[in-house]
């Protein structure tokens, strides 16, 4: 991942992690001194608005990670931080599509199951995402024998930034930094 990818995701999570907590904890731990009023919080409107906004950045955010990274690893079978990874990526879909249902969902009960599941499911991503980080931390000192970094330093990187470094690795023999192609001294 890129320094701008890892950056996306960490703070379009945190924002979408914050604004979802704090909303949730106005709209369903607080009580209004009004026994009329829909609003426990005077800040209640303003925090779901906030997280209706960052929540399409998030899902940029992933979506530059998406192939590069998680589908990548995802098939190579990189076993380091595999379990987190694969549970953190897990409950995207579902949390993002139980956040999209709780806006036009009508019936109570319906409604209640969306807002539950949506809950868990971003909790769910917010620790996973950070147990992610802290096992790719913790493994960055102690590489896995079986992982494909531990058996060659420059298995997982990126293809055109590998292609780049062999050129220029190449620079110094014949025919290499010209684009040509070596001939085998059978033809």
């Amino acid at each position: 991942m890129t320094r701008l990818e890892k950056l996306s995701v960490w703070i379009t999570s945190l924002l979408v992690g914050v604004t979802g907590i704090v909303y949730g904890w106005m709209k369903y731990l607080t009580a209004s001194s009004d026994p009329f009023s829909a609003i426990n919080h005077p800040l209640q409107p303003l925090f779901l608005k906030l997280h209706i906004l960052v929540a399409p950045l998030f899902l940029v955010a992933i979506g530059m990670i998406a192939v590069r990274h998680i589908w990548r690893h995802f098939r190579s079978g990189t076993r380091r931080s595999r379990r987190s990874g694969i549970t953190t990526a897990s409950s995207l879909v579902p949390m993002v599509a139980t956040g999209y249902l709780i806006q036009v969902v009508i019936g109570q009960s319906l409604l209640l199951a969306m807002v539950i599941s949506h809950v868990a499911l971003g909790l769910l991503y917010l620790v996973g995402i950070a147990l992610h980080q802290w096992m790719i931390a913790r493994s960055a000192s102690h590489p896995v024998s079986g992982s494909p970094r531990a058996r060659h330093p420059g298995a997982l990187e990126d293809p055109r930034a590998r292609r780049r470094r062999r050129r220029s690795e190449g620079a110094g023999r014949p025919g290499a930094s010209s684009g040509e192609r070596r001939r085998s001294p059978i033809s």
